[in-house]
């Protein structure tokens, strides 16, 4: 018995003894590790706490600061769970349970000049496959500074992401890893899109399948006064506000053939202004029809519905200078847009692109707009139907008067119009009901009337439509390639006033 007791107490003491040294040559292992450059930088911490029988590794304020320029990290708890020595020894795998980053500071500053470090070096290359079944980071913030400029920046961000594989097949292409699913929920996104745009979003939810995004505001970084000293050319100022944007049960593919699907987007309470200077010098660059645009993606898309609910939109242009500019706007815009892809374009039953808009113009008027159009279609034809009631002389004016120096009086009370066309020519027609309606030229002053002008106008104008409305034919309108769709439609429009008015 006393054998027994002996051999057993020094197998405990043996156990013991070869734990401390175990525990001590791991510990040591990875503080000398940790003294090696890593990633180009420095690694510090006040303390490591290690645990064998749990394969768990504790650093308190760890730190990681760059050799190459400011970029550093700042981790007040870092937590390796779980590390299994059986995947180790048996599978030749580095498993482990969870790596945790508690509150989190990461500033990465990237230069445009610096040389990309290649992942070959002189040391051997890492041959183990890697499993995280969970990695998480509480309450971070992140921040990406490329040169001068600031990029990315997100505060008090969580994120999660589960079983994460890393192989030697993997880590050759474009995602070293593949995972499960993921979350990352965020607060007061900024993003900086590029010399006249940033990006600011108060809410981010994005996860393996939905994004929600709240507060969205696409912000002009000039006033409408100085953003022409940024542009070569004329294009938008724009000021985009969203309450709410959702994107649901969406499919993101980064390989081979890129790809995005969903369901539905959803945007909520819309404000988009937008503002061109016209006193800028044209882009006469050609600009191509929307269905040619999505079909020269570099990327496949497919989404079935597209709605827009409670929104504002305002268009203003600058025609002259000195002058106010000419703006019109849609309050209560709604729209539904559906069958927005590119994919499969060669199949019979490829879908028609629809668009459908709801509002009220000037905030008195209600407009309907239809518009179709197939992706597939290399002759981009399309067809517009749509109407506006009880339109105000008001309104005209708003648009009328510093645009063209003329003030509408009276106001239309029905407009109806149907057109189709191509990427080269439309044709269709157009009714207006309308009664008393004069038009009055403005001298240089925009104030007061010039009379003889004004007389000659109204000799030419039909100033009553009588007898239910005046419908016409609307001839060949040829498109100038080097405007937008919308110039498109105005003109198509505009040959039909011509025709009812004059």
């Amino acid at each position: 018995m006393k054998t027994f007791l002996k051999i057993v107490s020094a197998v405990g003491v043996l156990l013991i003894v070869g734990y401390i040294a175990t525990h001590f040559f791991v510990k040591n292992k990875i503080e000398t590790a940790l003294e090696k450059p890593i990633a180009e930088g420095v690694v510090t911490y006040e303390d490591l706490g290690l645990n064998l029988f749990r394969g768990s590794v504790d650093f308190a304020n760890i730190k990681w600061k760059s050799d190459k320029n400011e970029s550093h990290l700042s981790v007040p708890r870092l937590k390796v769970a779980s590390f299994s020595y059986y995947a180790l020894l048996v599978d030749n795998q580095v498993k482990v349970k969870k790596v945790f980053f508690d509150e989190p500071d990461i500033f990465l500053h990237t230069k445009t000049d610096s040389v990309k470090s290649a992942s070959q070096n002189n040391s051997k290359k890492f041959e183990k496959e890697v499993l995280v079944q969970k990695f998480e980071i509480d309450n971070g913030n992140f921040i990406l500074k490329k040169d001068s400029i600031e990029k990315i920046r997100v505060s008090n961000f969580n994120f999660g992401i589960h079983e994460i594989f890393s192989s030697k097949d993997s880590r050759n292409g474009k995602v070293p890893f593949t995972y499960e699913d993921y979350k990352l929920e965020g607060d007061n996104l900024f993003f900086d899109l590029n010399d006249l745009q940033e990006l600011n979003v108060d809410k981010v939810s994005v996860s393996e399948k939905n994004i929600s995004l709240r507060n969205l505001h696409m912000a002009p970084k000039h006033s409408k006064d100085r953003y022409i000293e940024h542009i070569p050319y004329e294009k938008d100022w724009m000021d985009l506000k969203i309450d709410e944007l959702s994107i649901l049960d969406y499919t993101l593919n980064l390989k081979d053939k890129k790809s995005f699907s969903t369901p539905l987007i959803e945007i909520k309470k819309l404000n988009f202004e937008i503002f061109r200077d016209k006193t800028v010098k044209d882009d006469v660059r050609k600009k191509d029809m929307y269905s040619k645009m999505l079909r020269g993606l570099d990327f496949g898309i497919k989404i079935d519905s597209l709605n827009i609910s409670s929104g504002y939109l305002a268009y203003g242009e600058q025609l002259k200078k000195p002058g106010p500019a000419a703006t019109i706007f849609f309050d209560e815009f709604n729209s539904g847009i559906t069958n927005i892809t590119n994919l499969d374009l060669d199949r019979e039953d490829f879908p028609m692109t629809n668009v459908k808009i709801s509002t009220q113009f000037m905030g008195k008027s209600k407009l309907d707009f239809n518009w179709n159009f197939q992706v597939n279609d290399t002759l981009d034809r399309f067809t517009v139907q749509g109407s506006g009631y009880q339109i105000p002389d008001t309104s005209i004016n708003s648009f009328f008067r510093p645009a063209f120096n003329m003030e509408a009086e009276g106001g239309v009370d029905e407009v109806y119009y149907n057109f189709s066309g191509d990427r080269n020519r439309a044709s269709g027609d157009i009714k207006l009901d309308y009664e008393k309606f004069k038009l009055h030229v403005l001298k240089k002053d925009r104030e007061r009337k010039n009379k003889v002008l004004s007389f000659l106008a109204n000799i030419v104008v039909k100033n009553s439509s009588k007898n239910g409305g005046i419908s016409k034919n609307v001839g060949e309108v040829k498109r100038d390639k080097t405007k937008s769709f919308w110039n498109y439609f105005w003109s198509c429009l505009e040959a039909g006033l011509k025709k009812v008015f004059i």
